[in-house]
């Protein structure tokens, strides 16, 4: 894997990103920030509070499944911790593929349709989040940075925003579609693999079919209605999640300014990179922060404090501990090279088994 063409450009581009966030900072200054121990006593209760996000996300999961099996909300949690784990261990977000091969081993689920569901949940992620930038944007107490000297407002903010929104609601509205008339889709998966070598054909229809068969919960109204309304707490418990670590570096910030960061931050780990969305992820969030006259050491320090030691580490370590409760081995999965078949289609289920492998 190392070799790898996407693991070296997601190396690549967290690099360039973080070079751009560590520019010009006063490292005596941010490690005189992260060296008060008054900070850690508000890291339990964000923890918790992002645990408690984490199984808000598996109670909506489990409305995106429901239709291929029934699996209670505490059942989905190790694998969702083990697929939040492995992204922020292996590059380009693999965590959803390795989400979907545990969720196939575990429940015997097709992997390429619960893959489609992992889907279905980023789209509505960053419309959520799209969505509550909407609805906090009239109240947010706005620096000249979005201004030109004139008091116009910048046009690439605008056809950045523009291009953001269109990129989600474009992708969500695909999907509907393609649940709304599965005719459409079966033959969009048929001409697709048609297009492939004779040998490869029948594994791709039949690995695209259940692709398509992972969107059926989108024709429910009942269902999408249930699982927008479960988006809301998601996201609104990970803000709190923000906002405490906020009120440890006493940044001086509305919440609404806090729920801002949490989603431009979050939108821009979309950007391929690294492991765990290492990179983009801290130059958005402190570029918001400067935006509201936070300083620059501070925003680094926060921005540091809040991704790898409140969300990246905790999570990691649980990831890791359900991973050895299931006595299965990352370095076998991280070096395996039919992840993503695996993972699609339930071949090659063999290759994250392994006792006696590094974990």
């Amino acid at each position: 894997m190392l070799t790898a063409r996407r693991f070296w450009l997601g190396l690549a581009v967290s690099a360039v990103f973080l070079f751009l966030f560590l520019w010009r900072v006063d490292f005596q200054e941010v490690r005189g920030e992260l060296g008060d121990g008054g900070k850690y006593l508000y890291l339990g209760p964000a923890v918790l509070l992002y645990f408690f996000a984490l199984g808000i996300r598996c109670l909506r999961w489990r409305y995106l499944l429901l239709h291929l099996k029934p699996v209670s909300p505490l059942g989905l949690y190790p694998i969702v911790a083990i697929g939040y784990m492995a992204n922020n261990l292996l590059p380009i977000r693999l965590g959803e593929l390795v989400r979907a091969h545990f969720l196939g081993e575990k429940e015997g689920i097709s992997k390429a349709s619960g893959l489609a569901t992992i889907g279905v949940e980023r789209m509505m992620d960053g419309l959520t989040l799209l969505l509550l930038v909407g609805i906090v944007w009239p109240f947010l107490p706005w620096t000249e940075v979005l201004r030109d000297d004139a008091g116009n407002v910048k046009s690439w903010w605008l056809v950045l925003s523009i291009l953001v929104i269109l990129s989600f609601l474009g992708g969500f509205a695909a999907l509907v579609l393609l649940a709304l008339r599965p005719q459409l889709g079966n033959a969009l998966v048929r001409r697709v693999a048609g297009l492939l070598p004779p040998a490869f054909q029948e594994t791709a229809a039949r690995l695209g079919l259940q692709l398509m068969d992972g969107l059926v919960a989108l024709r429910s109204p009942r269902k999408l209605l249930i699982m927008c309304i479960l988006s809301a707490p998601v996201w609104l418990v990970e803000v709190l999640v923000y906002y405490v670590m906020a009120l440890a570096f006493d940044l001086g910030l509305p919440f609404q300014v806090i729920l801002l960061v949490t989603a431009t931050s979050n939108l821009a780990t979309a950007v391929p990179s690294s492991i765990g969305g290492i990179g983009p992820f801290e130059v958005v969030a402190k570029s918001t922060l400067l935006a509201f006259a936070v300083g620059g050491d501070v925003a680094t320090a926060y921005v540091f404090f809040v991704h790898i030691i409140t969300l990246w580490l905790p999570v990691s370590l649980l990831g890791l501990a359900f991973l050895w409760r299931e006595n299965l081995s990352l370095t076998r999965l991280a070096r395996s090279r039919e992840l993503s078949v695996s993972s699609a289609g339930g071949l090659g289920t063999d290759s994250m088994s392994g006792e006696g492998e590094a974990r």
